[in-house]
């Protein structure tokens, strides 16, 4: 069969260069997708989620009508211009001077520029458009034009006989235009200058200052400034401009460019819009008239009453795309430089100097899997066999089309509530290095006529900020009590405890780095400059309700060179030789006392030593220790002629300090519960280890009249003193939580045995098993405490 053509094709056409798309997708059939690594696809700009079901039934009711089949007038619909009208007040202002006179609905953005130039200029008359750094000359700038809008737009130009001029875009300027060099390219025979921000390929962002400046440039030479704003919805920190606004008298001279595809999640539907003065709008019908007669039908049918509804959606998709920027920022190898970033892209230089970028997107699609478009398919091409250049190396990643539904990129380590005060807010910590903030939002359903119901409510878990300061796996996360302020602490592999503050509510979105604390470096004994300093460490049968002190500086010696000689011998764990620490046999957890009174206090463990620190965070100065929960201060027995040092099986079994001491190392502390004081005048902590053993600390801090004398002579502090009240090994295996119920008298263990026990304090102040849950209930019933008597010890 014949394929080959008899006729000539236009030089336009021939001189466009092939869509970049299908050539990056013929890269990525050379890469075989895996479980642990699919292809990535950051080539197209298209929405990475689906349009609202709303849109979705509002569509399909739409095109099964059969009054939906015909005609519309070339300007669209009034419903959505009406609603288009207003819904331009809420993006620039209420104060915009928009009507829906100001408006026609096109099939689509690229339709709207070609109308507009068509409109504006007749052959042989220019237009400015704003391109990368060339590698060409100027003359040459109707050669290779590629599927970019700037590109699209050239082409445009190109096969109506206008003449695209050029002004250069620089990565040292940030990709932005300049308002000089433009007004030196503006002879008499031009017509327009075209602006695309959120600009594309580079993701620039132009600021409305700069966006003023073009239209006071436009005004003073008599010329249109037409501005294609396709991802304006996807600038979230500010107004896009304020050229709608009074006084400007946008209509002289401005026409806006819209796209619904990026903002309503529906590319594939066609539909676009231009705002140009009353008096330019009926040129622009007749030109529609030869192009498109009307845009599509049912789409505009089903969008005019959704409009107001679907805020919204816009909106949390615009923060949705905005948090997929920070994480590329985040995740970026740090030699690759972001040089713009915004709206659906990000443009980034690649490190690998003397390689151009064609090559690297052609290697990152065969042997990475990840799909990516060079500077170059965004033209005028270069010469890809000469020198390469710095500006031969940008790659335009699309990070708007990753599917990033998943809470995180790894597994979620914990999850904390915030107080109800500050509303529904949820933060999460995870092994991917972050923690994120979540905040559950409702929005008024739409009913089934298009409409807002009152009577309904979406609800949906909003991102609201992503915490990426953590140098290690983030494995606790917890909110403080409220008394101190929307608070959250967290603590990581790296041996770190963060604080964090909002600093905006309601909205979420800034929260402040307090501290960074290196738990491991801080002494396990009391820091001098805390504010309640001295720390006594004691360790009590269950039996016993008070203990010797540690005295003077001497016994603070001897405390430190055991804690030394301890660090020494902890670092390889049993079963483990030659491989010191790693995160497999570590633990790191946290808990925030709740008392207001000794303000803000935290007890964390890192590492795999099995000591709990107790830290003062203060504002006035560094966090410092009060005390240290250390079941075995020593790999060595004390000394049992001293009598003010306890051990750790004393603690456990009641013998003396002599008596069955093993030395025997401790594993990491996985979890740690501070209860509530419920008015005791100590408190209690309960940890959770890797040893299978569950130990509750009875934490005595100074009474108010104590701290109140010590801090009237400097360095002599008000003593904290920590003794273990109960230790259970009952799991003979790793215990993965502890948790105390709202009173703080009944504690819950859970371990790898598969059952969640219970343990209380009853008379005599002795802690004992109070029961389990497991699938075999009878087993282990006969020794278990009646849950009704539950002893109080002030």
């Amino acid at each position: 069969m014949a394929t080959k053509a008899g006729f000539r094709l236009s030089d336009a056409i021939k001189n466009t260069g092939r869509p970049p798309i299908p050539q990056a997708y013929e890269w990525a059939e050379s890469y075989t997708p895996t479980s642990s690594r699919p292809l990535l696809d950051m080539s197209q700009g298209v929405p990475g989620v689906p349009p609202p079901t709303a849109l979705l039934d509002a569509l399909g009711r739409a095109a099964a009508d059969p009054q939906n089949c015909g005609y519309l007038p070339n300007a669209g619909t009034l419903e959505l211009r009406t609603a288009m009208a207003a819904e331009m007040k809420e993006v620039y202002g209420q104060d915009a001077d928009v009507t829906p006179q100001d408006l026609i609905v096109t099939a689509g953005c690229n339709m709207a520029f070609v109308t507009v130039a068509m409109t504006l200029a007749d052959k042989g008359d220019e237009i400015i458009l704003p391109v990368l750094q060339p590698r060409v000359s100027a003359d040459k700038a109707d050669i290779k034009c590629y599927a970019d809008p700037t590109g699209l737009n050239r082409m445009t130009l190109t096969m109506l006989g206008i003449k695209p001029v050029l002004l250069h875009t620089y990565a040292r300027e940030g990709f932005l235009p300049s308002t000089e060099r433009c007004a030196a390219l503006i002879t008499e025979k031009t017509k327009a200058i075209v602006l695309v921000s959120p600009n594309n390929p580079t993701g620039a962002i132009y600021p409305p200052s700069l966006l003023a400046s073009f239209a006071e440039l436009a005004r003073s030479r008599n010329i249109a400034l037409v501005v294609d704003e396709t991802y304006r919805d996807f600038i979230t920190t500010h107004a896009p401009h304020q050229l709608f606004s009074p006084p400007s008298d946008w209509r002289s001279t401005f026409i806006h460019l819209f796209s619904f595809s990026k903002s309503y999640c529906i590319p594939g539907h066609r539909l676009g819009l231009i705002c140009a003065s009353p008096d330019v709008v009926p040129a622009l019908c007749t030109a529609l008239d030869s192009l498109q007669i009307c845009a599509p039908r049912a789409p505009q049918v089903a969008l005019g009453p959704l409009i107001p509804s679907l805020r919204p959606f816009v909106r949390e998709t615009a923060d949705a795309v905005a948090h997929r920027h920070t994480l590329f920022k985040a995740k970026l190898p740090k030699k690759w430089h972001i040089g713009s970033q915004g709206g659906y892209y990000a443009f980034v230089r690649h490190p690998f100097i003397g390689i151009h970028a064609n090559e690297v997107c052609e290697r990152l699609a065969k042997e990475i899997g990840v799909l990516s478009l060079p500077a170059g398919f965004f033209g005028p091409k270069g010469d890809e066999e000469g020198t390469v250049g710095d500006e031969d190396r940008w790659v335009r990643f699309s990070v708007a089309n990753v599917d990033d539904r998943k809470a995180h990129d790894a597994a979620i380590s914990k999850v904390s509530w915030a107080h109800p005060e500050f509303g529904t807010i949820l933060a999460t910590a995870s092994f991917d290095r972050t923690v994120k903030v979540w905040e559950q939002v409702s929005a008024a359903a739409p009913d089934t006529d298009g409409g807002a119901s009152s009577s309904t409510a979406v609800s949906r878990w909003a991102e609201r900020a992503m915490l990426v300061d953590a140098k290690g796996t983030v494995r606790a996360v917890e909110f403080a009590p409220s008394h101190f302020g929307l608070k959250l602490a967290t603590i990581s592999s790296d041996n770190c405890l963060r604080i964090y503050e909002c600093l905006e509510q309601p909205s979420l979105a800034a929260w402040q780095l307090l501290e960074e604390v290196d738990v491991l470096s801080l002494p396990t004994a009391a820091s001098p400059a805390a504010r309640s300093v001295a720390q006594t460490l004691s360790l009590a049968t269950p039996t016993q309700t008070a203990s010797a002190p540690l005295d003077s500086a001497s016994v603070s010696l001897v405390a430190h060179a055991l804690q030394q000689q301890a660090a020494q011998n902890q670092n390889q764990l049993p079963g483990r030789p030659g491989l010191g620490t790693r995160e497999a046999d570590g633990g790191w957890s946290i808990s925030w006392c709740k008392d207001k009174y000794w303000g803000e206090i935290i007890a964390a463990g890192c590492g795999i030593d099995g000591i709990v620190k107790i830290i003062q965070v203060t504002p006035s100065r560094r966090p410092s220790s009060l005390l240290s929960l250390n079941p075995a201060p020593a790999s060595s027995a004390p000394s049992a002629s001293d009598p003010s040092i306890k051990s750790p099986a004393a603690a456990t079994n009641g013998a003396s300090a002599g008596d069955g001491w093993t030395g025997a190392k401790t594993c990491a502390v996985t979890s740690i519960a501070w209860a509530p004081s419920c008015g005791r005048s100590y408190h209690l902590v309960a940890t959770g280890a890797r040893d299978g053993h569950v130990r509750i600390w009875r934490v005595k801090p100074p009474t108010p009249s104590e701290d109140l004398d010590a801090g009237a002579e400097e360095g002599d502090g008000a003593q904290w003193t920590a003794s273990i009240v109960g230790d259970f090994d009952d799991h003979k295996s790793a215990v993965g939580r502890v948790e105390w119920n709202i009173t703080g008298t009944v504690l819950s263990s859970a371990g790898n045995d598969g059952r969640v026990r219970l343990w209380k304090m009853t008379a005599g102040n002795v802690w004992r098993p109070a029961g389990h849950i497991s699938v075999e209930q009878a087993e282990e019933q006969q020794g278990d405490v009646d849950m009704g008597d539950v002893a109080v010890d002030d």
